[in-house]
This record gives C-alpha cells, sequence and structure tokens, in this order.
C-alpha cells in the first residue's frame, strides 16, 4: 500500500461543494468556487476531454502523462518549491493511492535538496 507524501491533503465533501483542508493549497482542476490550478494534472483519469481528445486513461498512464507533463513545464515544480515548509497540496485522490501531488511533491523535495 503506498504511503501519501506527508505534505499532501485529500479534498472532501461533493463535486459542487468541495472542502479543501485549512491550510492547503487546491491541485486540482475546476471546480466550484476553485479555479483550475497550476498544480492540476491536465491529464484525467477516466475520460480525458480537454487535453487527449477524449482518449481513456487509467491512474497508471495519467500519472505517467503528469510526469512528462512536469518535465515539460519545470516552472510548475519551482514554483510548489517557493511555497511555505509545511503547506499541503490538495488532491480528491484517497491518501492511499498513488496522486499526482505526490509526483510534484517528490520533485519539489528533489529540487529543494539540490540547493
Amino acid at each position: 500500500m503506498p504511503t501519501a507524501h506527508p505534505r499532501r491533503a485529500q479534498v472532501t465533501g461533493n463535486r459542487y461543494s468541495p472542502q479543501v483542508p485549512v491550510g492547503s493549497i487546491w491541485a486540482m482542476r475546476e471546480a466550484p468556487g476553485h479555479a483550475r490550478s497550476v498544480y492540476a494534472n491536465p491529464h484525467a483519469v477516466g475520460t480525458c476531454k480537454k487535453t487527449c481528445r477524449g482518449r481513456t486513461h487509467d491512474l497508471a498512464e495519467a500519472l505517467r502523462l503528469y510526469a512528462a507533463y512536469l518535465d515539460e513545464h519545470p516552472e510548475i515544480v519551482r514554483r510548489a518549491a517557493t511555497e511555505p515548509d509545511g503547506t499541503r497540496f490538495a488532491c480528491r485522490c484517497p491518501l492511499d493511492e498513488p496522486c499526482h501531488v505526490d509526483e510534484l511533491l517528490r520533485r519539489v523535495d528533489e529540487l529543494r535538496a539540490a540547493v
């Protein structure tokens, strides 16, 4: 069973009323009351309508595509690294399952360690 990054939080509530844990940064696509986050994975699990023109991704493929997206956009990792220590990034993924936020924070940790 994977272990979530300690700076990852889970969004609760329903699709129309998402609840972001206090002090956490929204790391998802748009939802009522929340604009699309720069940290969102543009590749949805299931049918990826906007980015991939209807292609279907399973979780593993969506995570691989997000890793490639971060390779192409290192400024996203640099921006996340400027957030205060202890800031948590919130997504709806269960904390005991892999999530794009884990990949983002792994890269943030590597970037901070290299400095």
